[in-house]
């Protein structure tokens, strides 16, 4: 299923794409590549192991904040603060443009990571998403692991499906019938709220 989702992502972006996963440990495991056909062979890879990760989020993007050329600029976004991966635009100015409207110190080219280093200052993240002017619709960790949390603003739509053992989370509800044959039981998450995906899937 998981697979199927990511395949029909991918009408949302060509230029890089990204896989981030329970590892087991205090940090995610993290993959960036050019080529989505790296991310459906490592997905074969965790599938083969004894211990499946109870998470996984992908993504592919179009060029939109940071070149895409450079591998860092791409998501998932990995800083000390956590892990990143979301569609939307936080800010659409340069980057010392919107480290000095935010007041962060961002390591990359990229304005998702806004959201990381607001996070690690302790800035209330459903409060930042809510008053920002951009779309935002994501998954993230924080610190050494904590999560995966689920948040979306009134401007970019989230849908979320149980599935016999998962739960999936999509841009937008066409996508569950494009890849699953079935879009029932979607609901699109509310707004402004962070979920915690462990508590979605229960």
């Amino acid at each position: 299923d998981f697979q199927r989702l990511f395949v029909q992502s991918m009408v949302r972006g060509l230029h890089a794409y990204g896989l981030m996963w329970d590892s087991g440990g205090p940090v995610p495991g993290v993959l960036r590549s050019f080529h989505h056909q790296e991310v459906l062979e490592k997905v074969e890879q965790l599938a083969e192991w004894a211990t499946v990760p109870r998470w996984m989020l992908g993504h592919t993007r179009y060029s939109t904040s940071g070149d895409w050329r450079v591998l860092e600029n791409n998501q998932p976004l990995v800083t000390s603060a956590g892990v990143l991966v979301y569609n939307g635009i936080i800010h659409q100015g340069t980057k010392a443009e919107y480290e000095a409207e935010f007041g962060v110190k961002c390591a990359v080219d990229n304005d998702g990571e806004i959201l990381l280093r607001a996070i690690e200052k302790g800035i209330d993240p459903a409060n930042f998403v809510t008053n920002i002017t951009g779309s935002f619709a994501g998954m993230y960790t924080k610190g050494r692991g904590e999560g995966p949390y689920v948040l979306r603003n009134e401007r970019r739509p989230l849908w979320f499906q149980r599935r016999p053992g998962a739960a999936l989370i999509a841009s937008t509800h066409d996508m569950f019938g494009r890849a699953l044959g079935d879009s029932g039981g979607c609901f699109g998450l509310p707004a402004n709220q962070v979920y915690r995906m462990e508590e979605l899937a229960a």
